[in-house]
Order: structure tokens, then C-alpha cells, then sequence
């Protein structure tokens, strides 16, 4: 049977008045090149797998960023991070290590602990895992689907504000005051800064 909405999810009463969405993780293969890609705080994030379509085990993205700040700290309440490097070098902030990372490194960061990246090379390449999924939605959401596989161009407008504190807040994500939006230190951003 091949995968369709009618046998990926049910609907489920656990108790009255409760109902619990069933999602069930089918095989599948997708490929960079013809994946949903979408342009969000400066970089672009090419979605691998999403949480709908792991049984919302897990989600990942890759991602291609240019120089410099890529996140401000944050933390996830209810997501472990992975970080995998393809190509380039990262320095990862976690707590209060430093963290230099290039092609072949793996960086696990727990839920809970505060965390940022910064590029030290353009063309960044990551994977970039949380599990369970959901943290995609961000860049989903209030993203601009990429019309290449391609950083973002330096005129492409902020997303939302208003939008991506609702979502942040949705799926648990927490910053400390930066005064900034999440990628990109204040004012780093391409495209601007949030509205």
C-alpha cells in the first residue's frame, strides 16, 4: 500500500473528550535536491524528514549557511539537537564550552541546554536532527520557499516576528535575551531584521 493520508494517522478517543492524533512512520527515501527547501534566518534548510513522516521520532533538515552568527542562544525544552558536519567549520557554544567542528564531527546537545553555532566558513554545510521532531516547523512555517539550493539573497524579507514567537513558543523553543531575532546575531540577519 503506498502512503496516503488514509492509512498514515487515525484518530484515537483515549478518554472522553480527548482525542489523540495517531501518526504512523512509513518507509520512504527523499533526496536533497527535490525536498522542500526553504530560505529562513539567513540560511537555507532543505527538509529531510519531518516529524509527520517519522511518527514524530525525529526531523531533519539540511542546512547551508554563510559566515558568521547562525543562532543565538536558545535551548529546547523538549528536543535533544544533533548537529552533523558535512562541509566547512562551526564553532558550537554549549553552556560554556566552545566547540570547533569541521567535516565528519557529530554535536549532541540534550534538551535543556542553552546553545548557538557561528560559521567560520561560507557554505556552511550541517545536518542538523531533533528528536523528537517538530522544530522544523519554524523554518517551515515562517520560512520562503527557496527557489534555489542556495543561501538566501541579501534582499529577501524577515519573516515575521509575531509569527515565529508563536511557533518558538509552540514547540518549546526558548531564547535568552539577545535583542535579535534566532539566526544571526542583532542585525546579522540577511534580509534584515524581524518585524
Amino acid at each position: 500500500m503506498l502512503p496516503n493520508e488514509s492509512n498514515r494517522s487515525t484518530l484515537a478517543a483515549t478518554e472522553p473528550g480527548v482525542m489523540v492524533l495517531d501518526i504512523k512512520a512509513l518507509a520512504y527515501m527523499r533526496s536533497a535536491k527535490n525536498a522542500a527547501a526553504y530560505w529562513n534566518v539567513g540560511g537555507l534548510f532543505i527538509i529531510l524528514a519531518e516529524a509527520k513522516d517519522t511518527g514524530g521520532a525525529f526531523s531533519i533538515m539540511e542546512q547551508l549557511t554563510p559566515k558568521g552568527p547562525q543562532a543565538v542562544t536558545h535551548l529546547h525544552e523538549t528536543q535533544d539537537e544533533g548537529f552533523y558536519v558535512l562541509e566547512g567549520r562551526v564553532v558550537f557554544t554549549v553552556g560554556d564550552q566552545k566547540l570547533e567542528a569541521g567535516p565528519g564531527d557529530f554535536l549532541n546537545i540534550p534538551k535543556h541546554t542553552w546553545h548557538s553555532f557561528e560559521s567560520l566558513t561560507d557554505g556552511l554545510r550541517l545536518l542538523n536532527f531533533y528528536a523528537p521532531g517538530g522544530f522544523e516547523r519554524v523554518m517551515i512555517e515562517s520560512g520562503t520557499p527557496a527557489t534555489s539550493l542556495t543561501v538566501p539573497p541579501d534582499d529577501l524579507p524577515p519573516p515575521d516576528r509575531r509569527l515565529v514567537q508563536r511557533l518558538l513558543d509552540e514547540v518549546g523553543c526558548r531564547l535568552k535575551d539577545h535583542g535579535g531575532p534566532l539566526g544571526g546575531a542583532p542585525g546579522a540577519i540577511r534580509g534584515g531584521t524581524l518585524t
